[in-house]
């Protein structure tokens, strides 16, 4: 048993001639009684034991002496009998509820109570189409569900740019927040208008926050590729110059002759050179 009721005005009437420390120890044994659900040992010693009540095992005794009955199966108190007699009858009427499926449902009375006739008329029926009386009975639209927000289309966005007068980079601006899960920062994106326009405003400043790696890679080429050529023709020339061939100027005469090689500078003219012979005539 997890709780009972206490009577306050006879626990009063009842324990007002003891002192606090017997009606403490009359408390306790009380809890103890509803707790096992049974009377009190006769062999008091290993209870007040465990009721931590050692010191005070002649307190304990007289109040059992005062407020229980000695019997076979131990000490027994009335109201606690009452009270735990209550409490299995109740257990048991749950049980039988519970293995019937549960308490029984009330629709029959609430059905009955409904239909049963009281002489007036049904004022639902009468006035089918009646508008709220009050304006406590309209609807409150007030709150407004919120928009979900939902990713633009690339055209979109491209037109956007352009309507906002800024370099057109719809697509740089859709895989950069599409990486990132539509996600500003560690809030979900609302306004995708108001991200491009802070794009734009980036742009502006110098500082786009989606650079173009393409832009920058294909210029490193152009210029590794322009540095391997100048390499290339300044290779040949030592070369040529090493072995004694003579190199015109840029606006020579140059002809073909047996016995002199020429050194273009450009590769096209390497490969022409590689069979042949060619010579300067001054």
């Amino acid at each position: 048993m997890y709780y009972y009721k206490l009577n306050i005005s006879d626990w009063g009437n009842s324990t007002s001639h003891l002192s606090l420390a017997e009606e403490a120890v009359y408390l306790r044994l009380i809890n103890y009684y509803h707790d096992k659900e049974k009377p009190i040992p006769l062999e008091t010693t290993a209870v007040c034991r465990r009721l931590r009540m050692s010191d005070n095992v002649e307190i304990a005794q007289s109040i059992l002496d005062e407020f229980f009955e000695k019997t076979d199966k131990g000490w027994v108190h009335s109201r606690c009998e009452k009270d735990l007699k209550e409490y299995r009858k109740t257990a048991k009427k749950n049980k039988a509820n519970g293995a019937k499926g549960g308490r029984p449902r009330k629709k029959a009375a609430s059905m009955e109570t409904q239909n049963k006739p009281n002489g007036l008329p049904d004022e639902s029926q009468n006035n089918p189409n009646q508008e709220p009386l009050t304006t406590n009975h309209k609807p409150d639209n007030t709150r407004a569900k919120a928009k979900r927000f939902t990713p633009p289309l690339l055209n979109e966005v491209s037109d956007y740019f352009i309507e906002r007068g800024g370099i057109n980079e719809a697509q740089q601006f859709i895989d950069f927040y599409s990486s990132k899960g539509w996600m500003v920062g560690k809030n979900k994106m609302k306004d995708w208008k108001a991200a491009t326009r802070n794009w734009i405003q980036r742009q502006t400043n110098g500082h786009n926050q989606k650079p173009n790696h393409k832009s920058n890679a294909v210029s490193r080429a152009h210029e590794a590729a322009a540095n391997r050529e100048r390499e290339r023709q300044q290779r040949e020339l030592a070369a040529g110059a090493g072995n004694g061939t003579a190199v015109g100027q840029a606006n020579g005469d140059l002809r073909q002759s047996p016995g002199e090689q020429l050194w273009p500078d450009n590769a096209e003219g390497v490969g022409a050179c590689i069979e042949g012979d060619y010579t300067r005539t001054n």
